[in-house]
């Protein structure tokens, strides 16, 4: 895994690399937050409590493959390197790459510099001051996209994908490699994300509920969780 320089301004809180700016995850990753949480080498985690739950989903014998759609700068990737084998990870926006490697400790894992949809093209990202996990694809741009279909990944035990309203597309180019994997799925769905692209709050869950996926228990802050009948 080739480890990038990191950006200039990038700092580390609690243990974690983060861009330049970034105030929401400091304020989330500081001890007295009500979801403060440790990952065993004592390094501040985000969002350990879904991470746990998703992961509880998972049958023991089926901790192989983690994929991390929306990676950002590696926040579920390296909680998941603790129980999974092996992780593969997407993330399209340059400097969170470029962050990524340096998080994610255990080296073997991949991090695919590119974003996921419906079609092969190119996207353009906005990102919000300040929050960087706000970062969302507003329209085409220069920055390569794919399906994760064309991939071809063999095997894919649990799948995040958390993309600021842009599930639908990543769903839909992802039907092939869903149904024949067949793995537990967090899926963010928050209503105000989808109007990024003119879509409609919970059309990706929707969509993973007609190719034959059901929830696997109640959601937690617009996160879904799904296996298959």
């Amino acid at each position: 895994m080739d480890v990038p320089d990191l950006p200039p301004g990038a700092f580390q809180h609690q243990g974690v690399w983060l861009p330049a700016g970034e105030t929401h995850l400091v304020g989330m990753m500081t001890p007295g937050n009500k979801r403060f949480a440790r990952l065993p080498d004592g390094r501040a985690s985000y969002q350990r409590h879904k991470y746990l739950t998703a992961l509880h989903l998972v049958p023991p014998d089926r901790c192989g493959v983690f994929v991390d759609v929306g990676a950002h700068v590696g926040l579920w990737s390296m909680q998941a390197e603790q129980d999974f084998a092996t992780v593969i990870a997407f993330e399209p926006h340059p400097v969170h790459a470029a962050i990524w490697p340096h998080n994610v400790q255990r080296w073997g894992h991949t991090l695919h510099r590119c974003a996921l949809g419906d079609a092969e093209g190119s996207v353009a990202l906005a990102a919000a001051a300040g929050s960087s996990g706000d970062t969302h694809v507003v329209g085409p741009g220069d920055i390569p996209m794919r399906t994760l279909d064309s991939f071809g990944i063999e095997r894919i035990d649990l799948l995040k994908i958390d993309t600021e309203g842009y599930e639908l597309p990543i769903c839909r180019g992802a039907v092939e490699t869903l149904t024949r994997c067949r793995p537990v799925v967090v899926l963010e769905q928050k209503g105000r994300d989808a109007r990024h692209h003119g879509g409609r709050p919970g059309e990706a869950l929707g969509f993973l509920r007609e190719i034959g996926m059901v929830e696997l228990r109640a959601p937690i802050s617009g996160d879904h969780f799904l296996g298959w009948r």
